[in-house]
C-alpha cells in the first residue's frame, strides 16, 4: 500500500507493507529502508565517477590559470638564460597582483640588476688591469727594441 502526499509543490511518497508477511516486527521499515539504501548507491555509482571527472578537470584548469604568471616568468628567465647576449635592462614580468609570485618576481628583477651591476664592475676592472698592465709592458717593449737597434748614443 502507498499513501501519497502533496504540500506546497512537495509530493512524499509513503510506502507501508504488511508486516504480517515479514519476518519481524519491523519488516516494513527495513524493507523500505533496504530500497532506499539500493536505489542511493546506484544513484551515487553513476554519479560519483561523473563528478570527480568534473572536479578533475577544473582542478587541472584553475591550476593552470594560477601557475600562469609562473610560467612568464620561468620563460622569461629561459630567454635571459639561452640568449648569448640578453637584454638584461627587460626585466622579468611581474603580475599585477599583490601575492607571493609578485613578491617572487620583484626579488628576482632586484637580484639581475645587482648581478648587472656587479658584471658592469668586473668589466670596468679587467679593463682597467688591463691597461695597467699594458702600459708598462709597452715601456718595457719599446726599451728593448732601442737597445737591440744599436749602441746607446753618446751623451755629452
Amino acid at each position: 500500500m502507498a499513501l501519497v502526499l502533496a504540500a506546497a509543490g512537495a509530493v512524499t511518497v509513503v510506502q507501508f507493507r504488511d508486516a504480517a508477511h515479514e519476518a519481524d516486527p519491523d519488516g516494513a521499515l527495513r524493507g523500505l529502508t533496504d530500497d532506499i539504501t539500493a536505489d542511493l548507491v546506484r544513484e551515487l555509482v553513476t554519479i560519483l565517477p561523473i563528478v570527480l571527472v568534473i572536479a578533475a578537470v577544473a582542478a587541472y584548469l584553475l591550476s593552470r590559470a594560477a601557475l600562469r604568471p609562473v610560467d612568464r616568468i620561468r620563460a622569461a628567465a629561459q630567454t635571459l638564460t639561452t640568449t648569448p647576449h640578453p637584454d638584461t635592462d627587460a626585466p622579468l614580468p611581474v603580475p599585477p597582483t599583490d601575492d607571493e609570485i609578485a613578491w617572487l618576481a620583484t626579488t628576482l628583477n632586484t637580484m639581475l640588476t645587482r648581478l648587472q651591476r656587479a658584471l658592469a664592475h668586473e668589466q670596468q676592472f679587467v679593463a682597467d688591469a688591463s691597461h695597467e698592465l699594458r702600459t708598462p709592458l709597452a715601456l718595457l717593449t719599446t726599451e728593448l727594441e732601442l737597445r737591440c737597434a744599436g749602441p746607446d748614443p753618446p751623451t755629452s
